[in-house]
């Protein structure tokens, strides 16, 4: 994983919180871990600093946080050169990124329905004009904050860019200097739009029978696509031996949390075998079966 000591912080607040997870490192993938609880999902990636992860994991993320219907978070201890506090929480490349510890207060309002009350709870506040009025009042952040009562390293990470912030604390400033100093957000979550199959069909290698999916995309790691008609299919395309084990021992694990999906394997080299439970099919078979005909192939080798 990523960050392997927030990966275990992580694991033991899974656990502390009663959720079903499944942490996956045998591929290479956009995330690390996939967890669930009571019909939540969350797609979690974790890092030591929040810059580390590319805009090409940001994308990936988006993309299966639309096609899962999940959250996909980002929990690092760090965003640039800068420490994340306590209960920093805020969104970069359109993926929510939190501390640890506001991570943990997340999972305390997992119950509340899209997690509404930890939202309502902050507000973004315009640092330009935090800094103005502050320079213009003469105060220095040290003195700011001893009238105040908020601390030095907040002020100062509020001034630094326009970073998300209590309610509570940001009234508090708004009535120290007698001015508005949020800013209206609009909805920055990306929905990826689902592509017509036949575009996709020009890579023979990866080539889906039509008949068989109502819409698809293209994958995020460790996916090759993302297909859905009654039931949603992660699928993985290799004629690598060694990553056909890789991908089966990583999509075993995820099936522990999608178990309502279907997970299988495009390859030619184990014809009709399945690894780790997980089914193989041929390129022909992709080609040509319909929904009903590709599950009755699929779960008879699960097992």
């Amino acid at each position: 994983m990523a960050s392997s000591r927030q990966a275990r912080r992580s694991t033991r607040m899974m656990d502390a919180y009663g959720f079903e997870y499944a942490g996956i490192d045998s591929v290479r993938t956009c995330f690390d871990m996939l967890a669930e609880k009571r019909g939540r999902r969350l797609i979690l990636k974790f890092a030591e600093n929040i810059n580390s992860v590319t805009s090409k994991e940001a994308s990936a993320l988006k993309k299966l946080k639309e096609f899962l219907d999940a959250d996909a978070l980002i929990v690092a201890p760090r965003g640039g050169a800068e420490k994340l506090s306590g209960d920093s929480y805020f969104t970069r490349k359109g993926i929510m990124c939190l501390s640890a510890n506001a991570f943990e207060d997340y999972l305390n309002y997992m119950d509340i329905p899209r997690a509404e009350r930890f939202f309502s709870s902050r507000r973004r506040i315009d640092s330009s004009k935090l800094r103005m009025e502050r320079s213009i009042s003469g105060l220095s952040i040290r003195k700011l904050s001893s009238i105040t009562g908020i601390s030095k390293d907040s002020l100062s990470r509020y001034e630094r860019g326009n970073a998300y912030i209590k309610k509570a604390t940001l009234e508090k400033l708004e009535r120290f200097f007698s001015t508005n100093l949020s800013i209206r957000t609009r909805n920055e979550s990306v929905v990826e739009k689902t592509h017509a199959l036949h575009g996709y069909a020009d890579r023979a290698e990866r080539q889906l029978s039509i008949r068989a999916f109502e819409s698809f995309m293209d994958g995020a790691p460790p996916f090759a696509a993302l297909a859905e008609k009654s039931l949603r299919y992660e699928i993985g395309v290799t004629d690598d031996s060694r990553t056909i084990r890789r991908l089966a021992a990583a999509y075993a694990e995820i099936s522990k949390i999608l178990h309502d999906d279907r997970q299988f394997i495009i390859s030619d080299l184990m014809r009709g075998k399945s690894l780790y439970g997980i089914p193989i099919l041929t390129k022909r078979e992709s080609k040509r079966l319909n929904e009903s005909q590709l599950l009755e192939v699929i779960d008879s080798r699960r097992d």
